[in-house]
Order: structure tokens, then sequence, then C-alpha cells
């Protein structure tokens, strides 16, 4: 007759099978627990020079998004200038996460300057075209002549100049006691010269028109001066900017500056 006999594991048996789960239970355990890292967790060095000999480091980076690599790269970048001139860097124990979140939120604060910045630009260029259009319709300002005079050491005239005309017509019924702008000289293309910040402290009559002469210096070694000595008066561009216009009657009307 046959007999069946449940045998009992013996001691060393048992501790065997014990080592074997315990071992299986450690495996499955670190599994678990790399499975969960997150990357972001990753402390970074202070001293960015060892991040590219970090293996760490650099196996947590790989797991990045690339929108997470850049914003760590230009964080590294701030950090990295920030200690070139004196700064503290990278604090001790910024995790790759925090790094990330600092360099997002500091790009938000960017971009929000930013669009503060051009709302004044726009808000400034609107104000200046207004006062534009105002100050234009107060006087007109026109040139004249532009011609050019040689040196003549036989009438003791040593240097070269450029002369000038300008008519300044009053369209205001009230006396015009100063004025002050830009004279902006072009070529048929449109394109800038020469510029001359000018002064007319005349006494401009309402409703009148007066002249004002003058010269201007002439120097051989600068490319505007050569390009205006040699474009056609009949060819040349005319642009007055108001800058400062003073009244008799105390009134003054400044163009807003940038």
């Amino acid at each position: 007759m046959a007999m069946n006999y449940l045998l009992a594991p013996q001691p060393n048996q048992r501790a065997y099978m014990n080592l074997i789960k315990n071992g299986l239970i450690a495996i499955i355990l670190v599994s678990s627990i790399t499975a969960c890292t997150d990357p972001k967790d990753t402390v970074l060095p202070s001293d960015i020079s060892t991040w590219e000999s970090n293996k760490n480091l650099k196996n947590s980076v790989q797991k990045l998004t690339d929108e997470e690599k850049k914003l760590l790269a230009a964080y590294a970048m701030r950090a990295g200038l920030s200690t070139a001139f004196g700064g503290k860097g990278i604090n001790e124990g910024t995790t790759i996460g925090e790094a990330i979140n600092i360099q997002s939120q500091w790009l938000q604060e960017q971009q929000a300057q930013k669009a503060k910045q051009e709302a004044l630009a726009a808000e400034l260029q609107k104000k200046q075209l207004e006062k534009l259009k105002e100050m234009n319709s107060f006087l007109t300002v026109s040139l004249n002549s532009l011609g050019f005079q040689p040196s003549n050491a036989q009438k003791g005239q040593y240097q070269d100049y450029f002369t000038i005309e300008l008519g300044f017509k009053n369209n205001t019924d009230k006396n015009i006691s100063g004025a002050k702008g830009i004279v902006i000289l072009k070529d048929m293309f449109g394109e800038v010269i020469k510029t001359i910040n000018l002064s007319n402290d005349n006494n401009i009559p309402a409703k009148q028109v007066m002249t004002l002469s003058g010269t201007i210096d002439y120097n051989q070694f600068i490319d505007q001066d050569k390009k205006l000595k040699s474009t056609k008066f009949e060819k040349l561009q005319f642009e007055w900017v108001p800058d400062v216009y003073i009244f008799e009657n105390g009134d003054k009307f400044v163009m807003p500056q940038s």
C-alpha cells in the first residue's frame, strides 16, 4: 500500500526559502522605487562645472521633456552668470524640479514686464503723435535753401560750411517767442542724411512768416556731410520735428520724450 508523507521543511530549508522570499520582496521594492522616482527630485550640484560628469544627474535630465530641458539649461545659464558677477548662484539643495519652476516663473515675470513696457511705449507713441499733430498746427517750418560754401583763404574763410535758410510760419493768433526742434534732411529715398538740433529764439508774429539763416559746419571725413554736399537741393526731403514752443503769453508746449 502506497503511503503519502507530508514532509515538513527542515530549518535550513526554511531559512533558504525566507531568504529567497525576502530577496524577491527587496527586488520588487527597489523596482517600484526606481519606477516611481521622479527625475525632478534630483538635487542639483551647486558647482555647475560638475554637472557634465555627474551620471545620476545626466540620467535624470534625459528623462525630462524637451521643454523642461530648455528651462533647466536656461536656469543654469542664469545661475552661472550670477556667480560670475558675484551672485549666489545655485542654492544648496535645489532640485531639478525647483530649478525648472524658478526659471518658468522668471520667464513669466519677464514676459509680464515686456508687455508692460510695450503698453507704455504704445501709450507714449500715441501721446507723441497727438502732440506732434497739435504742434504742427501751430507752426509750419520749411527748408528754403541749402548751399555749400567752400573755404577761401583770400577772404579769411578757412573752413568749408553749409548755408541754410528756414522759413517759420506762425499759424496761430498768438506771437511765438521761441521754437526748438530737430531738422532732418533725407535723400530722395527717405534715408536720413543728417539731423540738426535747432533753437530759434526770434519772435514769430501771429499769422506771420519769418526766415532764419545760418551755417552748418562741414567735415570732409564724415560720410553724412559728404553725401549732403553731393545731393542736389531739389532731391532733398525735409522734415521738422518740434520739441518746445514758447508763446509770448507764457504758453508752453513740449513734445513728450521717449
